[in-house]
Order: C-alpha cells, then sequence, then structure tokens
C-alpha cells in the first residue's frame, strides 16, 4: 500500500475521493505540460494531412492560388491563420496549466480549520 494510500485512508477518504483529491492533481501536474505541447504540434502538422487526403487550410490556399494566380497573398493568410491559432491554442493551455497547479492553491483539509 502506498504512503497516500495510507494517509487518505486516515482521513478518510474514500477510493474514488483518493483518486480526484490526492492522485488526479499530481498527475495533471506532471503531463498538462506534454499535452499542451501535443496539441500545439497536432495544429501544426494539419498542414501536412491536407496533401494526403483531407482539405484544410493549406490546401484551400492552394486552389485559391491557382484559382487567382496570386503567388503569395493566400499562403500568407494561411500562415497568420496557423500562427494565430497555435498561439492561441498555447495561451489556453498555458491558463489551464496555471489554473490546475496544486502548488498555488491554497490547501484545505476536510474537518480542521487553520
Amino acid at each position: 500500500m502506498w504512503a497516500k494510500d495510507e494517509a487518505s485512508l486516515a482521513l478518510g477518504f474514500t477510493d474514488k475521493e483518493t483518486f480526484f483529491e490526492i492522485v488526479l492533481p499530481q498527475a495533471v501536474h506532471q503531463f498538462m505540460p506534454l499535452l499542451s505541447g501535443q496539441f500545439v504540434n497536432l495544429t501544426k502538422q494539419t498542414s501536412v494531412v491536407g496533401y494526403i487526403a483531407v482539405m484544410d487550410l493549406t490546401r484551400a490556399a492552394d486552389v485559391i492560388r491557382s484559382l487567382t494566380m496570386e503567388a503569395f497573398f493566400p499562403l500568407f493568410c494561411v500562415a497568420a491563420i496557423y500562427f494565430a491559432l497555435c498561439c492561441l491554442l498555447a495561451w489556453i493551455m498555458g491558463f489551464v496549466i496555471r489554473r490546475l497547479d496544486y502548488e498555488r492553491k491554497p490547501r484545505t483539509v476536510k474537518g480542521v480549520e487553520l
């Protein structure tokens, strides 16, 4: 038995409360930076998928470029859209990481007043 299990039993937590109050916050602290990096990376790599089978922003820019004979403007627009999406996603994930940071939250224990 782990020490956190013994401590949660001593505090009267159920298995469900132990997971959500003790184990999950520690796990989230570890995997959220990796998850946010994967989200941003996935957004960046969707431009590659367009050349395989799916219509995406890069493929749509190529279609617009072939119809209007504008060489760079559609690609600049697509680059700006991807940049904005990646910045927005990185900001949102940073906000989530800061919000879930268990070291910045005030600590409370059921039945104990400080």
